[in-house]
């Protein structure tokens, strides 16, 4: 009789190990697959410059991705006066500042933006700030893994 219980016993045993190392499998699974999402999330960052020489003033909206992964856009618009456009000169025309433009990028849907990537989005001449308070660029964007991102700056 206790032969009969030591075998039941050690086969319990022998389903409860098996059952411990899935579950164990399938937790190191998910670990490792959250990790891989976080060493390619993009990170998107926005600098303001402002620089004088020779009498000019300029203002330069940069757009980095300080992250590890590229970041795929999905929307990129700006709104200016209560309304949204998706280029520079018409959202700036509502001010009358459309002239002040001396560089300006935009981005379309499915547009890749690499890791370590910087580049200026908007260059202004003879701009200050009071010219337009409601001026906002805001960008929806993607990691590989199809995580959405959001980032928004005002000028």
């Amino acid at each position: 009789m206790n032969r009969i219980n030591s075998d039941k016993l050690a086969n319990y045993a022998v389903v409860f190990i098996a059952l411990t190392a899935v579950f164990i499998s399938i937790w190191q699974g998910r670990l490792m697959q959250k990790h891989n999402e976080l060493t390619v999330r993009p990170y998107f960052n926005f600098t303001k410059n402002w620089e004088t020489t020779n009498d000019t003033k300029s203002f330069s909206l940069e757009l980095a991705n300080q992250g590890y992964g590229p970041a795929i856009f999905q929307d990129y618009y700006i709104e200016a006066n209560g309304q949204k456009f998706d280029n520079w000169e018409a959202a700036l025309r509502t001010y009358g500042l459309d002239t002040l433009i001396t560089r300006s990028s935009i981005y379309t849907k499915g547009d890749v933006y690499a890791s370590n990537q910087k580049q200026i989005v908007l260059r202004l001449v003879n701009y200050t700030p009071e010219m337009s308070k409601d001026i906002e660029l805001r960008i929806v964007y993607q990691s590989i893994y199809e995580e959405e991102f959001e980032i928004s700056t005002t000028l």
